[in-house]
């Protein structure tokens, strides 16, 4: 048998490689433009085509509005915080507004006005880290908002994006990250993420993974949101318990926060609650255990959360900071830039001496909510008017949440007219501990809580008058009041944050037919500085 020399041997080794590398060149060369191919299909699909929407210009009186605005509310300001969801086109037709599936959606045309109106009145915007900075007792800039959307919608990255970089502007999302690259284009990808993180103009936050969802919490299928109640479990025949609630929930929220750093970005810091709920103490809530454990954690977890409608008013400022939950505006699709504008205006937090009654008549609400009250104000007179045999009003419920220090006079008069019962002068507004100083011709009644069974503290008689005058001196431990300058009662507070509020007045009468006392000579002052108060205003506290 032949054996094969060395050399031999190594050329044959030699040729047989070099065709191996030829042939997988050849495949190589092939290939790529296969391969060229999918990876261009692929980024299509998972970062799309952004737009540009026509620039867009005011009307007269939104213009007019943006400057009274802008004039009348003081430079320097707390923060007010926005809530979007979607920012895409929407077909048009006259139902559209109506469609369930377009409340949440906001037009470009109509975001790009909305950001424009806001910059006219003087406004720019605030990155999360800012608003975190704020709520532990730093500084923010003059008159801003936070810019926020829940979901995580691909219109952010198609319309928004472009918007914001018009105007100079940032936002934050709060992403449902284990929606994220799902149902395509309905959320946003990862890749879309990334990009929009990159250009600066926005953070990301928690919305939770896959607890943005309605489940049943009852054998009859009653469905509510699953971060706020216990679930139905058919197979046990019972709610979970608390502890496997809370022991799901981190869960959720913990992959959550991983789900986004895995991405490369910053850890997140707040959250924004599905179905804008989580306020533990909502008396209208199904499952207030559950309410409460969830808040508990998120306060774990996030430095804030958010909510678009508290059962009380939580401006950004120290009642939020004190919570753990700010409240939000709410922009839909029906919003106008004059809505967004009154609210702006109405939610944006002043102190005593900023907003004296005389000079703020915009900011009289009903006592109960921020509908328009069913009042007459003109310089330090207030006159209730309309039907009906009690009213009530409050003075800016958001604008005045965390006044802490302050005085407020006022001179109730045709207290002796006939059918007439009392008037009040109401302090801490928004609290659900209003304390009430309320006076007829012969009586004085302070009582905290309003409704139908208010905690009667003290009644006292007066002198048969027509007209009486009221003084309440308010600090977070104490209220001190004094009637005509001789009758005083001293009502002591559990102090803090939930003390805090501003002032509102009340009418009662026997008849529709008889005429409503009238307040005269209304004013408002701030009171003396304390630890955590200035200006008669209470300060966040840093942690």
């Amino acid at each position: 048998m032949r054996v094969a020399s060395g050399a031999g041997w190594r050329t044959r080794i030699g040729r047989g490689s070099v065709r191996i590398v030829l042939s997988a060149l050849t495949a190589a060369l092939v290939a790529t433009p296969f391969g060229v191919a999918w990876y261009l299909h692929e980024l299509g699909l998972q970062v799309t085509e952004q737009f540009s929407t026509p620039v867009a210009s005011l009307t007269p009186d939104e213009t007019v509005l943006a400057g009274v605005v802008r004039s009348e509310l003081p430079s320097r300001t707390p923060p007010v915080v926005l809530a979007y969801h979607d920012v895409r086109p929407v077909e048009e037709h006259s139902d559209a507004g109506a469609e369930p599936r377009h409340h949440f959606v906001v037009t470009p045309e109509a975001f790009d006005a909305q950001l424009a109106a806001l910059r006219a009145a003087g406004y720019s915007s605030i990155t999360s880290d800012q608003y975190v900075d704020y709520l532990a007792g730093g500084v923010v800039p003059e008159r801003s908002v936070l810019i926020t959307f829940d979901d995580g919608t691909h219109g952010l990255w198609t319309h928004a994006d472009k918007i914001l970089e018009r105007h100079g502007m940032h936002a934050a999302s709060f992403l449902i990250t284990g929606n994220v690259g799902a149902n395509r284009p309905y959320y946003l990808s990862w890749q879309e993420i990334e990009r929009m993180a990159r250009s600066g103009r926005w953070d990301f936050q928690s919305h939770t993974r896959k607890m943005h969802a309605r489940l049943p919490v009852d054998a009859a299928g009653t469905l509510a949101s699953e971060m706020t109640h216990r679930r139905w479990l058919p197979e046990k025949s019972r709610l979970e318990t608390l502890e496997e609630f809370e022991t799901k929930i981190r869960k959720d929220l913990q992959a959550s926060v991983q789900d986004i750093l895995d991405h490369g970005l910053p850890r997140p810091t707040l959250f924004a609650f599905p179905f804008s709920e989580g306020f533990s103490d909502h008396g209208d809530s199904t499952d207030p255990q559950a309410a409460a454990v969830a808040m508990t954690v998120i306060r774990e977890f996030f430095a804030g959360a958010f909510n678009n409608a508290p059962p009380q008013p939580l401006p950004a400022g120290a009642r939020a900071a004190a919570v753990g939950m700010t409240g939000r505006i709410e922009l839909t699709f029906d919003s106008t830039v004059d809505e967004l504008l009154a609210a702006v205006r109405a939610r944006t937090p002043v102190t005593p001496a900023q907003a004296p009654p005389p000079r703020r008549p915009d900011l009289w609400t009903q006592l109960s909510d921020d509908t328009p009250a069913p009042v007459l104000a003109r310089g330090d007179d207030v006159r209730m008017s309309g039907p009906g045999r009690w009213s009530g009003v409050a003075y800016g419920r958001e604008a005045t949440a965390d006044w802490a220090s302050y005085t407020a006079s006022v001179t109730l008069r045709g207290l002796a007219a006939p059918g007439v019962e009392n008037a009040a002068l109401i302090a801490r507004v928004g609290t659900g501990e209003e304390l009430s100083t309320q006076v007829s011709s012969d009586y004085l009644r302070v009582s905290i809580g309003l409704g139908a069974k208010p905690k009667v503290v003290r009644q006292l008689p007066l002198a048969r008058r027509d007209q009486h005058t009221v003084k309440m001196t308010v600090a977070p431990t104490v209220i001190e009041i004094v009637v005509d300058g001789s009758v005083r009662v001293t009502v002591p507070l559990d102090g803090g944050p939930q003390a805090y509020g501003g002032i509102g007045l009340s009418s009662s009468r026997m008849t529709e037919s008889a005429p409503w006392p009238v307040f005269t000579k209304l004013s408002v002052t701030a009171g003396r500085d304390l630890p955590n108060v200035k200006a008669g205003v209470g300060l966040p506290v840093r942690g």
